[in-house]
């Protein structure tokens, strides 16, 4: 859907300043099939990391005892917050090795907020996101539905070495690209006229 670059006007405003200790995101949200977002691979990836940060893993649900890593740098939010936006406050990139389902809104979303986001290197985020953000994934499984969906994971030791990259590299320019990025593709402003010329067609 369409978002409206000021709704996470506050949200970005608050990245492009912050300072201090690298502190990144994971939405874990609504636990699905395959472990969805990749909480488990990237917990594997946090694990062979060497860097100094903190990592916030949000969801809305109570999570099982598989999806809780026993180190001081991660920590766990799991409420239901009423404004969106706020979701992505304080951060420096959203870490999503989202394993199957493509893009998301939380993608989206993040790059409103001005947040790098870093994903498997497979199709659509090679169609949106740098390079330099993606991550080599490995064809794992593939499940059954109308159409067949394909299921990926990172390599571990690839994610953790690009959170470390990261983590050089946190400028402000990084994020402001992050931001172009979503507004050049998801505000209402660019998607707005593509609906109406898909609702003259139909």
């Amino acid at each position: 859907p369409p978002i409206d670059p000021d709704e996470f006007k506050k949200a970005r405003e608050i990245n492009f300043k912050r300072k201090g200790k690298p502190r990144f995101l994971h939405i874990l949200g609504t636990a699905a099939s395959m472990d969805r977002n990749g909480t488990l691979d990237l917990l594997d990836s946090v694990k062979l990391t060497k860097s100094d940060f903190e990592l916030v893993v949000k969801t809305q649900h109570p999570i099982s005892i598989e999806y809780f890593l026993d180190d001081p740098r991660v920590k766990y939010e799991i409420n239901d917050e009423k404004d969106n936006s706020s979701l992505y406050e304080n951060f420096d990139a959203l870490l999503l090795p989202r394993r199957w389902g493509g893009l998301s809104l939380t993608t989206n979303e993040a790059l409103m907020s001005g947040l790098p986001v870093i994903m498997p290197n497979i199709s659509p985020n090679d169609k949106l996101l740098p390079k330099v953000w993606l991550v080599d994934a490995e064809l794992k499984a593939v499940f059954p539905t109308r159409a067949p969906i394909e299921v990926y994971s990172v390599d571990h030791q690839k994610f953790a070495d690009k959170i470390d990259w990261l983590i050089e590299n946190n400028e402000e320019n990084m994020k402001r690209l992050a931001f172009e990025i979503g507004k050049e593709n998801f505000s209402e402003e660019v998607l707005s006229p593509q609906y109406e010329e898909l609702f003259k067609s139909s």
